[in-house]
């Protein structure tokens, strides 16, 4: 598929590039996503869901759209990055799409077994989000900096760093970040500060639920 996805960017030949698009299609919907690199994929393919030629756009939307009924609103996470245009374009045809609770099964054997090696499953490609670990040290000092919009800016980094990864957290370090927002919380004074720290608190809530719930 690989070849075919290769095929696609180095061809000029629309009805050429729209027949490697549905062959990467297929090959997703017979062999499934495991030991495929999603993201990479999803950018490359990403290209074509701007071409001012009609049945190549659809031709990667269609590819987009199986790719959701395979991993589900996990695909979102690449989307959230996407300039709005585009963003649009892909989102509105993502949400027609039923998620499906069939995956196919595809076992490496033989000479594919060297592949599996380096690409990882679909599940360790989307592993929870390590909240502590996109806190750098200056994003934790600035929770007790005098500037409350240093402050503020922290918080917003939280709560986006939770919606982009969809509400999937690890406990790892959880617990550092709680009391670090919990200390924002008890002393602070300025409302939008007080705000934002409620609905980190809140976010992280909800998705330790989620976790919990998965169990």
């Amino acid at each position: 598929m690989d070849k075919a996805l290769n095929s696609c960017a180095e061809s000029k030949n629309p009805k050429h590039q729209c027949c490697m698009l549905e062959v990467c299609n297929l090959g997703i919907q017979k062999f499934g996503l495991n030991y495929i690199d999603i993201k990479s994929w999803f950018n490359k393919i990403l290209v074509y869901c701007t071409s001012t030629n009609p049945a190549i756009k659809k031709s990667a939307l269609n590819f987009l759209s199986t790719m959701k009924s395979m991993i589900g609103d996990k695909i979102l996470k690449f989307t959230a990055p996407l300039e709005e245009k585009l963003k649009k374009i892909v989102e509105s045809e993502l949400e027609k799409v039923i998620i499906s609770t069939e995956q196919p099964e595809f076992e490496l054997k033989g000479a594919n077994v060297q592949i599996g090696k380096n690409v990882k499953t679909i599940a360790e490609q989307f592993p929870a989000l390590n909240l502590a670990a996109k806190l750098s040290q200056d994003d934790i000092n600035n929770l007790s900096n005098p500037n409350w919009n240093l402050r503020k800016n922290t918080l917003d980094k939280i709560i986006s760093e939770i919606q982009i990864a969809l509400f999937e957290i690890s406990h790892e370090g959880v617990r550092d970040v709680i009391d670090v927002v919990n200390r924002v919380l008890q002393n602070e004074k300025n409302k939008s500060v007080k705000k934002q720290a409620i609905t980190a608190i809140q976010l992280i809530g909800k998705s330790l639920d989620k976790e919990k719930g998965k169990k």
